[in-house]
């Protein structure tokens, strides 16, 4: 829906530091959980955390105090914990304990509502008719923090995990590249939309007509 929005940069910069932050908590609760146990590759998870303090510090200037805004993410946390809490419970055929279990469910619950923020914001403004013009400078390095991080994660995320599944679980090594694809196709339209809009913008009406015509 966002490629619905006549300036979804703009809209980006306002769901983006949203989006970092939930993937910093579930990498977070990797990280801190390693010891106990390995919940993805866990090397990959220090690194991920690692980079996307750094898009959000760098791209979004964002800082410890700026937490205090962020609320409704940790309504979100507590909604992935508590399920999969009560997930882990009335799963009568798990043979890990209660709390490895917990978090290792928590933390792919985590994943699953990261991009939620962007969802809700992107309905939502799309539903009020708001709008944002001009792609400033601030924007742009946004925009390049969040999809630098996003993607080279993923690459690690679905892309190693998929070379690990290999054929014993083809469908899943399958599904994780899907995913990836999906992604890499979202990032690369975003970022042609700031820095060729114009070619863009031609090609997307060549190639669905004027009546469809999004940017």
């Amino acid at each position: 829906q966002i490629l619905s929005c006549p300036d979804p940069i703009s809209m980006l910069s306002r769901f983006g530091s949203k989006v970092l932050l939930m993937h910093a908590c579930f990498l977070a609760l990797r990280v801190c959980s390693w010891p106990l146990l390995e919940v993805g590759i866990g090397k990959c998870n220090l690194i991920g955390l690692i980079g996307v303090c750094a898009a959000l510090y760098l791209g979004f200037d964002f800082r410890f105090s700026s937490l205090r805004c962020q609320m409704d993410l940790l309504a979100l946390v507590l909604l992935a914990v508590g399920s999969a809490f009560l997930t882990e419970v009335v799963d009568f055929y798990n043979h890990q304990s209660l709390l490895e279990s917990t978090i290792f469910t928590s933390a792919n619950y985590i994943e699953i509502l990261a991009f939620v923020p962007a969802v809700w914001m992107v309905h939502s403004t799309v539903k009020k008719g708001e709008d944002w013009s001009s792609i400033t400078a601030a924007k742009e390095s946004q925009a390049s923090a969040f999809f630098a991080f996003l993607v080279a994660f993923y690459v690690m995320e679905d892309l190693f995990s998929a070379y690990r599944l290999g054929f014993n679980e083809p469908f899943g090594a399958v599904g994780h590249i899907v995913h990836f694809l999906l992604l890499l196709d979202f990032a690369c339209f975003l970022l042609a939309h700031i820095y060729n809009p114009d070619k863009l913008s031609g090609s997307l009406l060549r190639w669905w007509g004027p009546t469809q015509h999004w940017v």
